[in-house]
């Protein structure tokens, strides 16, 4: 069959070609110095197949919206770079752009070519898909930064970033101040988000989760069955909720993980976040919480007034996990206290279930 993609190369000179399914236009933006700029929107408004490339000699500031709705877009990025890191204010008083972003009811399908640098504007995301669905695939290279409060991937401030699947390639993603590397902007839940493959670092800053939710956010429903997993968080959990997040129904089941927090937990919640339903069956997984808080589980308090959080229900097969660094593996709550753990043995299985104050058993 007959080659049907749209090819669209940035240049000065780009033009709306509607009855390829996409427009040109433009939108006044005030850059982090306060000053106007303008900012120049290729969007992409039908089904369709997409290869993306960007002239080296265009200036201006270019970002790529996907507005298609009810329908699937595949798009192929080919050694694009969109900075918008300069729009908006560093204090996140004046929004920026994202770099690319989905707005429209669609499933959106990336396939990676080469290295690619999408870079979001101040309480914006570098890839921002809110909770639109996204799969990102092929050989290339994408790293996607996240303004001030954004995530790399997923949420702007105060938005949730979910239905994220990473299939192949790799991906770096690192947060903006409070933002998780992916999942939430700030005070945004990371949500519904698959690693089946491929070479992923996600670095979330201060208060955000590697993986996961952002500052104050709770990051569930994360699944990783395969590939290459360096996630490290600030006070957010390494895989989990944010700082002050709680982080839920977590799986792994496959591929070679590395979850770090400075004050969370490696994986589970924030600190003074809970970690409940974490399940690790294979792979290989190396883990260790920050400042008292549980390697998997808990993250441990900040004061009388925010307590370590709790924990529940952590299934953990021998020989698939081990402590990042030196010392023994905590799994549970952090060491300042709280609840203990009844361990039920069934062959090689551990399951941690929280029994009030028991003792562990």
């Amino acid at each position: 069959p007959a080659d049907t993609t749209v090819n669209i190369q940035i240049k000065n000179n780009l033009q709306t070609d509607s009855t390829k399914g996409y427009t040109v236009e433009t939108k006044p933006v005030t850059d982090k110095w306060g000053k106007n700029a303008t900012v120049y929107i290729l969007k992409i408004n039908e089904a369709g197949s997409y290869k993306l490339t960007k002239d080296e000699g265009v200036k201006t500031l270019w970002r790529v919206e996907i507005a298609a709705e009810n329908s699937t877009v595949n798009l192929t990025l080919s050694n694009v770079t969109l900075n918008l890191s300069e729009t908006g204010t560093g204090s996140g008083n004046t929004s920026g752009v994202p770099a690319l972003e989905i707005t429209g009811d669609c499933k959106t399908v990336i396939t990676l070519v080469g290295n690619n640098t999408l870079k979001g504007g101040a309480n914006c995301a570098g890839l921002q898909n809110g909770e639109h669905p996204v799969t990102i695939t092929g050989e290339g290279t994408l790293n996607a930064i996240g303004g001030y409060r954004g995530a790399g991937i997923g949420g702007g401030a105060n938005a949730n970033g979910g239905n994220i699947t990473i299939e192949s390639g790799t991906v770096n993603a690192t947060g903006g101040l409070s933002g998780a590397g992916i999942g939430g902007g700030h005070k945004g839940n990371g949500t519904n988000i698959t690693i089946k493959g491929g070479t992923v670092t996600a670095k979330g800053q201060n208060m955000g989760a590697g993986i996961g939710g952002g500052g104050s956010g709770d990051g569930y429903n994360i699944t990783i069955n395969g590939g290459k997993v360096t996630a490290t968080g600030g006070s957010g959990a390494g895989i989990g909720g944010g700082g002050a997040g709680n982080g839920e129904n977590i799986r792994i089941s496959g591929g070679t993980v590395n979850a770090t927090s400075a004050s969370g937990a490696g994986i589970g919640g924030g600190q003074c976040g809970d970690g409940h339903d974490i399940s690790i069956s294979k792979g290989t997984v190396a883990v260790s919480g920050g400042g008292g808080s549980a390697d998997i589980g808990g993250g441990n308090g900040w004061s009388a007034d925010y307590p370590a959080g709790s924990a529940s229900n952590i299934t953990v097969k021998d020989g698939t996990t081990s402590k990042q660094g030196e010392g023994e593996l905590n799994i549970g709550v952090a060491n300042d206290g709280g609840v203990k753990f009844l361990v039920i043995r069934n062959g090689k299985e551990i399951t941690y279930t929280s029994k009030g104050n028991l003792s562990e058993i």
